[in-house]
């Protein structure tokens, strides 16, 4: 198996956040924190192994990038609320 450079980033940052907690955990004696990162990064996890939710995530960039989809304030506009 090889780590993609996404897969790397990804590896990067969690390792930056959980060594952040761990630190702030052991200055402030609260170590929930590191429970607080290790659930979020789960979370994350299952977001991005669900390969149907990930699909409709990038179907709905597409469609933004490709200017199919309006923005609030234009909503707000036509609908006359701001």
């Amino acid at each position: 198996y090889t780590l993609s450079l996404h897969d790397a980033l990804r590896s990067e940052e969690l390792l930056e956040e959980l060594l952040g907690a761990i630190t702030d955990s052991a200055s402030s004696g609260n170590w929930s924190q590191i429970q607080e990162v290790i659930e979020a990064w789960e979370e994350t996890a299952e977001i991005l192994s669900d390969e149907e939710l990930m699909s409709g995530i990038r179907e709905v960039e597409g469609e933004f990038d490709d200017g199919e989809v309006i923005g609030w304030e234009q909503v707000k506009k036509k609908l006359s609320l701001g």
